[in-house]
C-alpha cells in the first residue's frame, strides 16, 4: 500500500498530481454547465425577439387608442386587448425552454420582465377605458396566458416547491411595476382628449388616478424601482388635476360633473348586474 500523503506534498508527489487532476475535472464540469447555460441564453434571446415583435404591434395599436375619438375608442380598445393576447404564444415558448431543461423560470426572469410590465401597463389602461376599472393581477395573468404568481405560491407546499416552476408566472413586482406606469400614460391621454374636444374623459381619469395613488400609499414599498415609479404617480396625478382644473375654470365641465357622472353610471351598472 502507498504511504499516506504528507500534509504539504512536494511538487513532485503523486498526491500533488492527483490534486491538479481534481481541479481540472472540476473546471471541465464548470465548462459543461456554462455551455448548457449559454445554449439556454441564446434560445431565450430568440424567444425574447418574438415577444418584442408582439409588443411592437401592441404599441402601434395603443397609439391608435390614444389618438381615437370618443366614438371610435371602444373598438380601438377591443382591438388593443386582442393584440395583447398575442403575447401568450412567445411567453408560453419561454416556459417550454425551462420545462425541457428542468430549470425554474424565475432564474431567468430578467429576460421577459420589462416586456411583461409594459404589457400589463397597456392592458390596465385599456381596461380602464373599457369599463373604468383597474385590471386585477389575476386578470392580467389570464390575459397574458401565464400563471398568477400569488396562486402558484399559495398552492405549493415547501416540499413541492419545484412543482410547475418551469411555467412563467406574473409576480407582484411585475404587476405593480406595470400598474404604476398607468397614471403617466393617462396624463398624456387626458391632454390628448382635451385637445380632441372630449371633455368627459379627463375628469374620469382624474378620479381613477387619484384613487390609484391613494391605494398605493397603503403599500410599504421597499423595492427601489417601485418607489421611484410611485413618485412619478404623484406627479402624473397633479398634471391630470391641472387639466381638469383648466377645463373647469373655462366652463367646459362642471365642478362635480366627473364625480356625479361616475356615481350615476356605477349605480346603473349595479342595477343591471342585480337584474
Amino acid at each position: 500500500a502507498s504511504p499516506p500523503c504528507p500534509p504539504t506534498p512536494s511538487p513532485t508527489s503523486s498526491c500533488s498530481f492527483s490534486g491538479m487532476s481534481d481541479i481540472i475535472q472540476q473546471f471541465t464540469n464548470y465548462a459543461s454547465e456554462l455551455e448548457v447555460d449559454n445554449d439556454l441564453y441564446e434560445e431565450l434571446r430568440q424567444k425574447k425577439k418574438e415577444l418584442e415583435k408582439v409588443l411592437q404591434v401592441v404599441e402601434s395599436r395603443y397609439a391608435l387608442v390614444r389618438s381615437a375619438s370618443a366614438t371610435d375608442r371602444h373598438s380601438a380598445v377591443a382591438s388593443l386587448l386582442q393584440s395583447i393576447q398575442e403575447a401568450q404564444s412567445p411567453l408560453g415558448a419561454f416556459g417550454e425552454s425551462f420545462s425541457r431543461r428542468g430549470i425554474p423560470a424565475y432564474r431567468k426572469k430578467g429576460q421577459w420582465s420589462t416586456e411583461v410590465q409594459s404589457l400589463v401597463r397597456i392592458a390596465a389602461v385599456a381596461t380602464f377605458l373599457a369599463d373604468g376599472t383597474l385590471l386585477s393581477k389575476a386578470d392580467a395573468a389570464a390575459l397574458l396566458g401565464i400563471q398568477d404568481g400569488t396562486e402558484v405560491r399559495d398552492s405549493k407546499a415547501p416540499s413541492s416547491a419545484s412543482f410547475d416552476d418551469a411555467s412563467l408566472s406574473l409576480d407582484l413586482e411585475d404587476y405593480l411595476g406595470g400598474v404604476l406606469g398607468v397614471p403617466d400614460d393617462l396624463s398624456r391621454l387626458a391632454t390628448a382628449a382635451t385637445l380632441a374636444g372630449d371633455f368627459e374623459l379627463p375628469p374620469k381619469i382624474a378620479t381613477f388616478t387619484d384613487t390609484l395613488s391613494q391605494s398605493f400609499s397603503l403599500l410599504r414599498l421597499k423595492n427601489d424601482f417601485l418607489r421611484r415609479r410611485f413618485d412619478s404617480v404623484k406627479y402624473a396625478t397633479k398634471r391630470i388635476e391641472g387639466v381638469v382644473y383648466d377645463l373647469t375654470i373655462r366652463g367646459l365641465i362642471g365642478p362635480a360633473s366627473a364625480a356625479a357622472g361616475e356615481k350615476r353610471k356605477r349605480g346603473e351598472q349595479q342595477q343591471v348586474n342585480a337584474e
